[in-house]
C-alpha cells in the first residue's frame, strides 16, 4: 500500500495543470475517547504527514498521502472527495471516500464527512472521523 500511495503522489503532478493541486500536511487529531482499549495507552493527537490533493473542479478532489496515525503507526490514504455545498465564501462541505492503511486491518474503507476552507493557495481540511467498532468519533486537521 505504501508503494501505491508514494507512486500516486509522484505521478499525480504530471497529470495536473498549475493551480489545481495542493500539498497537504496532516497535523493533528482529536478523539472523543482519549484512551485506547486493552491498556494500550492514549491516542496520539499529533499526526504529521504529507500528501497531495488534486482539484478536479470546485466539487471534486482526489487525494493521497501518508501520516503518523493516532495509534502510532505509519498510515496511508487514497480517496476522492465530493464537496457540493458552499455554506459561505472560501468553504466547501461534503464527504470523502477511499481506503486507509496502517491500522488494525491492513486496508480499511473510509467514509469521512469533510469541510474544506481555501483562500488563494492556502487552506485547511477538517475531517470528521465516524465511530468505528465502538471507539468513538474524532476530528482530523490538514493544512494545505
Amino acid at each position: 500500500m505504501r508503494n501505491l500511495i508514494v507512486g500516486i503522489c509522484l505521478l499525480l503532478p504530471t497529470f495536473c495543470t498549475a493551480g489545481e493541486i495542493y500539498l497537504t500536511i496532516p497535523i493533528a487529531s482529536w478523539h472523543s475517547d482519549r484512551q485506547r482499549e486493552n491498556n494500550k495507552g492514549s491516542y496520539e493527537q499529533t499526526n504529521p504527514g504529507l500528501g497531495l490533493e488534486y482539484l478536479i473542479n470546485d466539487r471534486w478532489r482526489l487525494g493521497a498521502g501518508m501520516y503518523r496515525s493516532s495509534i502510532r503507526t505509519d498510515a496511508g490514504y487514497v480517496g476522492v472527495a465530493y464537496l457540493p455545498w458552499q455554506p459561505f465564501r472560501y468553504s466547501r462541505i461534503g464527504a470523502s471516500v477511499g481506503v486507509v492503511s496502517g491500522y488494525e486491518s491492513n486496508l480499511l474503507p473510509a467514509f469521512i464527512p469533510t469541510a474544506a476552507f481555501e483562500w488563494k493557495r492556502f487552506g485547511a481540511n477538517v475531517l470528521f472521523i465516524p465511530p468505528y467498532d465502538d471507539k468513538g468519533y474524532g476530528l482530523g486537521l490538514q493544512l494545505k
